[in-house]
């Protein structure tokens, strides 16, 4: 019994053997019974031979199915285990039991060789639920797999025992079987090399090292390359997992898109990474995007009706979607405004997946490529573990923006209450300044997508000082005396004061400054570019680029509107003021961004005009 033991060992190694070619350990058997040249020695031999693989192969069939199974069973545990968070999941329960069920029905075999290979004391049930826990359970699952190193080291070294015991009754033909001898000791020392190896490889998936580091033969066996792929995957769902978890110290959706494409760089090709979400109004909005590329159209605000758009399907499905040529799809279908912009950016290919929050479709992220027939199922599950893990992020990020968006339109409507006249003004210049930056951005491929529309939201907010002067400078009919407008002047750090405390108080709720360009807007527009601007004189790139743009924006409103104290000057009255009369006073580059926006500058003062 305890031969068959033996010989089930030595089976188990004979398979490991075929890794390291076993044809050449036959060619070295043959060779070696060609060399005797006596008959009747080399009839013992094949005798003496025969009868030792026929006991082997006897013996080895029932062994063979059960250490396999034994050692697939560890395997389990230990990418389950790995695979798992920091608390016990079903899939690792399910594959502890398996390794329970099967040490305990091979020990009970009293007359099977197999329960040779089962270590008494058997591996402790996974409680762990923190991760100083997982990591002691890990070390104990070492020991557990150290222990059945060691015995199966030990059958091994007694096999070896046990043919030299053989041999030894045929000592006359020891000459004879010298090379077979040599070749049976040579390959289990290859293989226990190839065991400890194996055992090596539990332990490293155990400590999270990168399967690079094994090398694994081409002309391996299926198996073995099936399961070197499958450990290759479970290492790389890991480092995922681990990326993702660094998110939680990201800010703003900006940079987690941008993390994200750095992340998953080696995973899905990707050239733009984007999230859109859904409002109650039944439309869509681009919230911000991250691109490899320089030329952006489909911008961060820009939004269409559900309706109009493929996504409308997606909502009631939930299903992420591959679109592996899209201008192929654009010819032959209607598609959304969208489509086409994102088609004008160069995009072939796009992963779209919904993103759902509390049993309802939030919003989207959009994975897209400039190369055609790019992405595949594996990309799509990628993409949806991601969705899945980040979306309550994305969306907390989201409404987080708009809650301070209408914050900041409340605090104009408290503005308006007290001097209503600029409530149109107020309209006009946050939509002539978000028109500046949206063709800025076109231009300066340095500003980041969502910049523009962080200047809509802020813009109206760049006289919320205002609040904070008396009444009968800010409410005079008529112009100001020097005294008056001195006092008037100090609208900008009442305001850029009132930004600041509110900037510092959502900042330390939200770990990130969220005002940034609202003090920009406020502390800038009353500089100018040749530094006779207030309240610091500010001149050139010192004045922030937000200040800068609103400075324009500003005065272009100002001029082409009617006051108590002045008419409203034409268009080209305005211009000519602006180029002639306060020459030096604006960003020479953001100036001419403005003449190229003239057309939308027109749409907007003839749809927001005041009346007579």
């Amino acid at each position: 019994m305890l031969f068959t033991n033996y010989i089930h060992i030595f089976n188990i190694v004979k398979l490991m053997i075929k890794l390291k070619n076993i044809r050449k350990e036959q060619s070295i058997y043959k060779q070696s019974i060609k060399q005797d040249r006596f008959l009747y020695l080399i009839l013992t031999f094949f005798i003496c031979s025969i009868l030792v693989l026929l006991f082997f192969r006897i013996s080895s069939t029932q062994i063979e199915k059960d250490s396999s199974l034994l050692f697939a069973k560890l395997n389990r545990v230990a990418t389950t285990v790995t695979a798992s968070p920091y608390s016990v999941s079903d899939g690792v329960h399910e594959a502890y039991e398996d390794v329970i069920k099967i040490s305990t029905s091979l020990e009970s075999r009293k007359l099977s060789p197999s329960r040779f290979l089962v270590y008494k004391h058997y591996l402790p049930e996974p409680m762990y639920t923190t991760e100083d826990e997982k990591t002691l359970y890990m070390d104990q699952f070492r020991q557990y797999a150290a222990s059945i190193r060691g015995r199966t080291n030990t059958y091994l070294h007694l096999l070896l025992m046990v043919v030299y015991i053989l041999l030894g009754l045929i000592s006359f033909l020891v000459i004879v079987f010298y090379f077979f001898y040599s070749s049976i000791k040579s390959s289990i020392n290859d293989s226990l090399v190839i065991i400890q190896k194996g055992i090596n490889m539990i332990d490293s998936r155990l400590n999270m090292e990168l399967f690079d580091s094994f090398n694994v033969p081409d002309d391996a066996p299926e198996e073995i390359l099936a399961l070197s792929h499958a450990i290759y995957r479970i290492d790389k769902d890991i480092e995922l997992d681990q990326k993702i978890d660094t998110i939680e110290s990201y800010g703003s959706i900006s940079e987690i898109l941008e993390y994200l494409a750095s992340a998953l760089d080696e995973l899905i090709p990707m050239d733009r990474i984007a999230l859109a979400f859904n409002d109650s109004d039944g439309r869509v909005t681009a919230e911000s995007a991250f691109v490899k590329y320089q030329k952006v159209w489909l911008e961060p605000g820009y939004s269409e009706f559900l309706s109009n758009t493929s996504l409308n399907k997606m909502i009631h499905t939930g299903n992420g979607r591959i679109m592996n040529d899209l201008p192929s799809y654009a010819r032959q279908n209607s598609v959304s405004e969208s489509t086409k912009l994102i088609l004008k950016e160069g995009i072939r290919s796009s992963m779209t997946i919904p993103l759902q929050s509390n049993q309802r479709c939030v919003g989207f992220l959009f994975i897209s490529s400039r190369e055609s027939n790019v992405y595949n199922q594996f990309h799509l599950k990628v993409a949806q573990r991601i969705a899945k893990r980040l979306k309550h992020r994305f969306f907390h990020e989201y409404l987080s923006q708009e809650l301070i968006a209408e914050s900041a339109n409340s605090f104009v409507g408290l503005m308006n209450e007290r001097d209503n006249e600029t409530s149109e003004h107020i309209s006009r210049m946050s939509l002539y300044s978000f028109t500046i930056a949206k063709n800025l951005s076109r231009k300066d491929f340095s500003i980041r997508p969502g910049f523009p529309r962080e200047i809509l939201w802020f813009a109206p907010l760049h006289d919320i000082g205002k609040i904070s002067i008396p009444d009968n400078v800010l409410l005079k009919k008529g112009p100001l005396t020097s005294t008056e407008f001195e006092v008037m002047k100090q609208h900008v750090n009442s305001g850029l004061k009132i930004i600041k405390g509110m900037n510092l108080r959502i900042g330390s709720i939200l770990n990130q400054s969220v005002l940034k360009v609202a003090e920009d807007i406020i502390s800038g527009h009353h500089e100018k570019y040749d530094g006779s601007g207030y309240p610091e004189g500010l001149k050139g790139r010192e004045i922030p680029l937000a200040g800068r743009i609103a400075a324009i924006a500003d005065v272009f409103d100002a001029l082409t509107s009617k006051r108590s104290y002045k008419r409203a000057f034409s268009i080209e009255e305005a211009l000519n003021i602006m180029e002639v009369e306060m020459k030096g006073s604006f960003d020479p580059y953001l100036y001419e961004c403005f003449q190229d926006s003239m057309d939308e500058f027109l749409e907007i003062y003839r749809t927001h005009q005041e009346d007579s």
